[in-house]
């Protein structure tokens, strides 16, 4: 086992303690009051519900560039868990398209199962490209189930804090990531790392970036964009040519 792989053990265990020590955290239900509310077209909530379309398209490219093998991964390992995370690009347009139609708990909650597939995708192929291969495929196995649960336990115990940890913990673990030396090519995990933030920042600012637009669009519709986004990072692994795996 190497130092790298012991730390990551670490941060885990560090991580899943945090979940039994910190307090409960609720759903605020102000959450699903975003700015722009628009019935346009007949859509309600029609640009936070359209804008989905960028998640969808992204993980339809990705899984059809895949399929194609026009991206270049060296292990079997690591293709698979960029699938995982184009699938879960595209359950996360249909979960958040079916959520922004009806804003409540329940449909949050098909939202946020897309979005810990993506999360698990991610996790696991960074972790194998930075760490080792043995190690990315452990968290991404972990992190996915880990993630279901966490949905499932905010809907049965009113409890959000594992989702957050998982979801912020583990984007603190592709920041760390991303100043490990990568052991193959693949993803330009700075540039997820910036989509990340900006859809982000762009979530905070929903109503003054509504404002500011002339209530044009809303800091939410970009959020989608620019999360969405983040597909452009596996640009550096796209060949577009048939190639084969190393073991």
């Amino acid at each position: 086992m190497t130092q790298h792989e012991r730390n990551l053990i670490i941060a885990v265990i560090i991580a899943a303690a945090s979940i039994f020590l910190l307090p409960d955290f609720p759903q605020d239900q102000a959450y699903h009051q975003f700015a722009d509310q628009r019935t346009l077209w007949g859509i309600p909530n029609a640009l936070n519900t359209l804008s989905n379309l960028g998640f969808l398209c992204a993980g339809l490219w990705g899984l059809m560039v895949l399929a194609q093998k026009k991206l270049l991964f060296a292990s079997i390992i690591e293709e698979r868990l960029a699938g995982l995370f184009f699938a879960g690009l595209v359950l996360t347009a249909l979960g958040s398209g079916w959520y922004h139609l009806n804003c409540r708990d329940v449909t949050l909650a098909w939202d946020r199962m897309g979005m810990v597939v993506t999360f698990a995708g991610v996790l696991g192929l960074a972790a194998a490209q930075k760490i080792s291969l043995r190690a990315g495929q452990w968290l991404g196995i972990g992190s996915f189930f880990a993630g279901i649960a966490a949905v499932l336990w905010w809907r049965t115990h009113a409890n959000l804090m594992p989702y957050i940890v998982i979801q912020f913990g583990g984007m603190a673990l592709v920041a760390w990531f991303a100043f490990v030396p990568s052991k193959r090519p693949g993803v330009s995990w700075g540039l997820l790392i910036i989509c990340y933030v900006v859809a982000k920042l762009f979530e905070a600012g929903d109503a003054p970036v509504f404002r500011l637009s002339g209530n044009w669009v809303s800091g939410h519709t970009l959020k989608h964009v620019a999360a969405a986004g983040a597909a452009f990072a596996f640009l550096p692994a796209y060949q577009g040519k048939q190639h084969s795996f190393n073991s």
